[in-house]
């Protein structure tokens, strides 16, 4: 099996991941050389033949071959750079000023951003898929920690919950600390910490959403 994949002037596209998908077996994917070009011996079946890169669209975005072919022909589209925006929000519902909004890409290295005095961030100029995360100093965290995007989006909100330590003592009807009572605690959303006392004294970290 082989094929080429060529952009909308007829030339090759370089670095496209071509994969397969099959049920009879697992096949190693391939990549186009600078020519566009690609090949692949020894499929068996029925066979999805798949093109894959973060910079570009595909038409077909695959193709169904059931026997041996040559000269397989795909096109590929440069994929428009998008813009994302949203917001970080604190477990009042209030924005959250001063937090990092990183952006992961396979191929690319972006600037992270900051969220404003509002908690509200936006980033342009992305291509591809690109997974976003904020990122805060301390004891922090958000749900969701990260969001996976391929296109434009507005509506992405990061929550911020804190983490409080929680603490005391149990002692008998005379005073005297008991060791090994275990102590549940849980925050608004149900989630529980579970700790056992040692000479009376227990410590748990929680998480306020």
């Amino acid at each position: 099996m082989s094929g080429v994949v060529e952009d909308e002037n007829g030339n090759g596209i370089a670095g496209v991941t071509i994969s397969f998908e099959s049920e009879i077996k697992d096949y190693e994917p391939v990549i186009t050389d600078n020519q566009g070009a690609w090949e692949k011996p020894g499929l068996q079946g029925s066979v999805r033949i798949i093109p894959s890169h973060q910079d570009y669209t595909f038409d077909p975005e695959h193709v169904e071959v059931d026997s041996a072919q040559t000269g397989i022909v795909i096109a590929a589209k440069f994929a428009a750079a998008y813009s994302v925006s949203g917001s970080v929000k604190n477990p009042d519902g209030n924005g959250v000023a001063g937090v990092m909004i990183r952006f992961a890409s396979e191929k690319y290295i972006y600037e992270s951003v900051t969220t404003d005095k509002e908690g509200n961030w936006s980033k342009s100029g992305l291509t591809g898929t690109v997974e976003i995360s904020p990122w805060a100093a301390g004891k922090v965290t958000f749900t969701p920690s990260s969001v996976e995007v391929s296109g434009p989006r507005s509506d992405i909100v990061f929550n911020m919950g804190l983490y409080f330590n929680r603490s005391g003592t149990i002692v008998d009807v005379e005073g005297q600390p008991l060791a090994g009572i275990m102590v549940e605690c849980s925050n608004t959303s149900g989630d529980t910490v579970s700790v056992v006392t040692c000479r009376g004294l227990w410590t748990a970290k929680t998480q306020r959403e």
